[in-house]
């Protein structure tokens, strides 16, 4: 308490002591200067006479009668060039010898008819004016050391008289450690005495409180070990500092899982890494991942979430809903082939038309020959796109670059630009790296990148552009074509829905299919006779 009153008492008195001085020096130099600057201008004009006339005793007089003045170091008159008429130091500085100005100096013109003359040059004198403010200084040291003693002194009897007062809350707060609580007084009812009164609520306050929380402790615990899912709560080391007891479900004991890293309790080697990841960047994640249980691994929905201090993790058992996935999966597999089946036969009904309509005839030329070979061309080509939109194999991720996977599609589209005069407008960023299954996503370039090329007419534009959008990679493929007509933009997606002369209708169906194993989404926006663009977002960290 006592360096604190020293403290603020210098911070106050000495910038108001170097404000007192300061401005003391600069009022005694304003008298000084002042008296010289009216002396100049009462003599004037019978200075300006013997600069004129080059009466350099005259000059020299009034020098001589400047320089007396107190406080005044020097006094010199100078011609317009700068040589000296007379200085109050003609041994430092002759007549006609050159002056070079001096820091600190204060120069006044002499004007006759308004051209400067003359000049008269003088300094105030620093040690005249230190010493005439010597007394100040002392005042000021003097009462600045007076009033921090007194300011020590009474900080030192305050925080005696606080010190006292506080050891008495100390030994009240420490009885309470004990389960004694009781008040303290004091005879001076300031603001210690309200502390001392509103610590003593405040230990009664947390006996109530205390109470309140062993209740709840008891009755929150009971809550969540009464809910379906798995609880744990983990240390910032991943480590188990509490588990409900659904873990009893799974044949585990409380004992047998309190301190072991929970990250053990995870089947898959890429989720667990997933999971260091997280824990060391402090991040939230959902996993769909199989936990091992002593009864064998168990299929789980993982939510891993970063409360500030610790992990908190549930998981629910989904492997009665995963099997019902499998099932509903199967049923709209089913429908999806009889859909498909009914497709097929209507598009090789169409294929086979024209060789049905030849069998009749006995002698082929060129002409039915080229028919027969195109119509087997369109059969080996509807077979080979339901065979790809039917497949279920799933192919292996990879890393690799944009710029790599852009130059591989549009070498393999670089004879049909030129055959009809596209101009391929690429603006991608090459670097960016992907890790998925590249192989889906070329089928799906290649297919929106076929449709654009068949869409445009020779000499038109297709274009393929990537931007970054939060945590995906869009893709934009687009056309300067004639575009898709409203009422037909809700059967772009439909299986065998083409406007193509000789086309299957299958290439989007596959694309769409193989963007949903990305996780990925494809849209478009089109207008009649402005073109169409396709978007296709994936995720840029697979």
């Amino acid at each position: 308490m006592s360096i604190t009153f020293l403290a603020v008492i210098l911070c106050v008195s000495l910038p108001l002591s170097y404000l007192i001085i300061k401005y003391s020096e600069d009022l005694l130099r304003k008298q000084i200067e002042e008296s010289i600057l009216k002396g100049v201008e009462a003599e004037e004009g019978n200075l300006r006479t013997a600069i004129i006339n080059g009466d350099y005793w005259q000059i020299f007089k009034r020098v001589e009668a400047w320089s007396n003045f107190k406080g005044i170091e020097y006094v010199a008159i100078l011609d317009p060039q700068g040589f000296v008429l007379a200085h109050s130091k003609p041994q430092s500085f002759p007549i006609y010898t050159y002056y070079f100005p001096q820091e600190g100096e204060v120069s006044v013109d002499i004007k006759s008819f308004n051209i400067i003359i003359g000049r008269v040059v003088f300094k105030v004198d620093n040690s005249y004016v230190e010493n005439s403010l010597m007394p100040i200084k002392l005042f000021s040291a003097g009462f600045t050391s007076l009033f921090a003693t007194f300011g020590f002194m009474l900080g030192l009897s305050i925080s005696l008289r606080i010190y006292g007062r506080l050891k008495r809350i100390l030994k009240m707060a420490t009885d309470a450690e004990k389960g004694k609580v009781y008040p303290v007084s004091f005879i001076e009812k300031d603001e210690i005495q309200e502390f001392a009164n509103h610590l003593y609520q405040s230990f009664k306050n947390i006996e109530r409180l205390l109470e309140n929380a062993r209740f709840e402790g008891s009755f929150f615990s009971n809550l969540i070990n009464s809910l379906g899912e798995m609880i744990f709560v983990l240390d910032t080391e991943g480590r188990i500092i509490f588990a409900n007891s659904v873990i009893s479900h799974f044949h585990y004991r409380y004992k047998d899982l309190i301190g072991r890293r929970f990250i053990i309790l995870v089947c898959d080697p890429k989720v667990r890494s997933k999971l260091r990841r997280a824990m060391a960047l402090r991040e939230s994640l959902i996993l769909d991942c199989y936990f091992r249980g002593r009864g064998g691994k168990v299929n789980v929905l993982l939510n891993f979430m970063w409360k500030g201090e610790f992990y908190l993790v549930t998981m629910r058992d989904i492997s009665e809903l995963k099997e019902m996935e499998k099932r509903v999966r199967l049923m709209e597999n089913l429908s999806l082939l009889g859909e498909m089946s009914v497709g097929l036969a209507h598009e090789l009904k169409n294929a086979l038309l024209p060789i049905r309509l030849l069998a009749d005839v006995k002698e082929w030329d060129e002409e039915d020959i080229n028919v027969v070979k195109q119509s087997l061309v369109r059969v080996d080509r509807v077979l080979i796109n339901m065979l790809n939109f039917a497949r279920q194999d799933k192919e292996v991720k990879s890393q690799f670059s944009v710029g790599e996977l852009v130059r591989g599609i549009h070498n393999l589209f670089e004879p049909l630009f030129r055959e009809k005069g596209i101009n391929f407008i690429i603006d991608i960023q090459e670097d960016i790296s992907l890790f998925m299954e590249r192989g889906y996503l070329e089928l799906i370039l290649v297919n929106l990148l076929k449709n654009a090329v068949d869409a445009v007419k020779v000499g038109g534009n297709v274009g393929l552009e990537t931007k970054v959008k939060g945590n995906m990679l869009v893709f934009c493929v687009w056309d300067d074509g004639p575009g898709i007509d409203e009422d037909l933009k809700n059967k772009v997606f439909e299986p065998f829905f083409t406007t193509k002369k000789g086309g299957t209708g299958l290439g989007l169906s596959i694309a769409l299919r193989y963007t949903y194993m990305l996780k990925g989404y494809l849209t478009f926006e089109s207008k009649k006779g402005y073109g169409t663009r396709f978007y296709l977002e994936v995720p840029l960290n697979g």
